[in-house]
């Protein structure tokens, strides 16, 4: 009861019923893991990490209960924990099983270094092999495949003796395949399906980097088309309708992009997530085919943009916990040094020079958080100098 009230955004009650559990039997794994596994639904890192770690003491043989806290150490970003985790528990517990293997596959794609990726790869064909007929270790290997893309796309060098380029279009390839073998294994998982929509985003977002809008858009419908029907299979599966979001959004569709979020609002009123996306599309509005020459023409829109996009973030914040509070929190500080810089990029346009230097000195706080953006605030500076000289 404690989970369904967790996953379906309420958190008192959820906390509610999970003390309820843990109080009718303190020192009981599963009331522990309960609770842990509702403390994660609802962002709170540290006392759930806390719960995992007292289950695993109570029971420190379990496989099930090592398991939980290797993936709640992944998802709270302790990586290198979880993949120790997933290690001991194959090699001291069970050598031969399914989910230690898979796990540590898990703990391996969000490495972000290739060579532990490709490992992941391993794993996951190693789990294949093994259970043939299962659509996990696909759906695990296809998400490894479309890791190593990116990263092989982010490389943008000659890697393995081949151009970045090519191995992505390989990797690319794979996870496609993968993913399609996963999805006939079980057509009627929601999952797959916003595994598969994930992947054609990713590919979409790929070919727009390169000035592909045609094919870019092709791939956003597919994606489209997978996570709707991920919502059809499960109405109230809330990554399935964030994600629908972000494929109306990338279409073109922000209406119906809205909309869909709102649904998800309306289903988890108090998840931080639905909140975070709707912030996230306002602020792609913002700074869409941003030009600074035309500065003056779009500034009221842009700026009502922003300002939405800093409030729904703020919204997000208070709803979240730990790590995803401190992670809103940066994305609230970039929002605020963009709009520093897009309002000294309009004043310059308006000749208050004086104004202009004012905002970017404030932009100047953030800029050792985020250096990407000091190309811009550099193409600023320089006219500002000369206008002083």
């Amino acid at each position: 009861r404690a989970g369904v009230y967790a996953h379906f955004g309420s958190p008192a009650e959820a906390a509610q019923n999970a003390q309820h559990a843990t109080s009718l039997a303190p020192k009981a794994a599963w009331a522990l893991l309960a609770r842990a596994a509702v403390l994660d639904e609802l962002g709170k890192d540290a006392e759930a990490l806390a719960d995992y770690d007292e289950a695993c003491r109570l029971s420190p043989k379990s496989v099930s209960a090592r398991l939980q806290r290797c993936f709640a150490l992944v998802n709270h970003g302790k990586d290198r924990q979880g993949l120790d985790e997933a290690e001991d528990i194959l090699k001291n517990l069970d050598p031969t099983s399914l989910q230690g293997i898979i796990a540590r596959a898990y703990a391996r794609i969000r490495s972000r270094d290739i060579e532990t990726v490709k490992a992941a790869v391993q794993d996951c064909t190693q789990a294949h092999q093994a259970a043939p007929d299962h659509e996990d270790p696909l759906r695990e290997r296809s998400d490894a495949w479309h890791a190593l893309a990116y990263l092989y796309e982010d490389q943008r060098k000659p890697a393995d003796g081949a151009p970045a380029n090519t191995l992505e279009e390989q990797a690319y390839s794979h996870a496609t395949d993968d993913i399609k073998e996963a999805k006939e294994r079980n057509e009627r998982s929601p999952i797959v399906r916003v595994f598969e929509g994930s992947l054609f985003l990713s590919m979409g977002r790929g070919k727009e980097r390169k000035k592909d809008t045609a094919a870019a858009e092709q791939y956003y419908k597919r994606a489209k088309e997978a996570f709707e029907e991920a919502k059809r299979r499960n109405p109230n599966y809330l990554f399935a309708l964030l994600s629908l979001a972000q494929a109306e959004s990338l279409l073109g569709d922000n209406p119906g992009a809205f909309r869909t979020c709102e649904e998800a609002r309306g289903k988890y009123p108090n998840r931080f997530d639905a909140y975070e996306t709707i912030a996230n599309m306002e602020f792609g509005l913002a700074e869409k085919a941003f030009d600074a020459n035309q500065a003056l023409a779009a500034a009221d829109e842009r700026r009502r943009h922003l300002e939405k996009a800093r409030g729904q973030f703020e919204e997000a914040r208070k709803r979240a916990a730990d790590s995803n509070a401190v992670r809103i929190g940066r994305r609230i500080r970039y929002v605020k040094l963009w709009e520093d810089l897009f309002e000294a990029t309009v004043l310059y346009f308006q000749k208050d020079y004086s104004s202009s230097r004012r905002r970017l000195r404030q932009a100047d706080q953030a800029l050792e958080e985020f250096p990407q953006q000091k190309t811009w605030r550099d193409s600023l500076d320089r006219p500002l100098k000369r206008v002083g000289q």
